[in-house]
């Protein structure tokens, strides 16, 4: 085999895992803090069931478009442009806590959870990409292992952390509604 590993690798790994983290922390992040955003803007069930939707319907013309992009161009490329549309994502929600009218809150978390969900393609379906063409056969299955926890952790970590972080209260001021919002970023 022609294949020469290099110590790189494992920052490669490393910094594929922390994409898929932080993008299966991001798009998961309604879900648990459901109540909270039932009492604080009263939402009900079906909105939060419908953001969190959204990662699951545009995981499929993700999964249909990043492989052909890459196809067409390399893995970096794909692995930027993922980056860059969750920093988008990112600038949205914080805009929609700081400048734009808490009335449009719904529309600024569809559209940031759309882009998550088109988003999540790349950490899921690119992990047999980077474990074939940055590891050795020999540790392949552990990084593939490695990767998997780590975007399984993402998606779990909000479960977690979410309702300490945004806890359900009454109390339906602006800072705390702005709080809400911010941690469901």
């Amino acid at each position: 085999e022609a294949f020469r590993a290099t110590p790189a690798r494992w920052y490669i790994l490393f910094a594929f895992c922390y994409m898929g983290m932080v993008q299966g922390f991001v798009g998961n992040a309604w879900g648990p803090i459901a109540s909270a955003m039932k009492s604080q803007y009263q939402w009900q069930d079906q909105r939060t069931s419908l953001l969190a939707m959204w990662m699951s319907v545009m995981f499929v013309p993700g999964a249909v478009l990043f492989p052909w992009v890459m196809s067409r161009t390399n893995m970096r490329f794909v692995i930027l442009a993922n980056t860059a549309l969750m920093a988008l994502a990112g600038v949205i929600k914080i805009l929609s806590v700081t400048v734009i009218p808490l009335d449009y809150l719904e529309y600024s978390a569809t559209v940031t959870q759309i882009i998550n969900g088109f988003c999540g393609a790349v950490p899921f379906s690119g992990v047999m990409y980077v474990t074939v063409n940055w590891f050795p056969t020999k540790e392949r299955i552990v990084a593939t292992g490695v990767v998997m926890a780590t975007l399984n952790t993402g998606i779990a970590i909000p479960f977690l952390l979410g309702p300490e972080l945004v806890p359900e209260t009454k109390n339906t001021t602006l800072p705390t509604r702005r709080a809400a919002h911010c941690c469901a970023c």
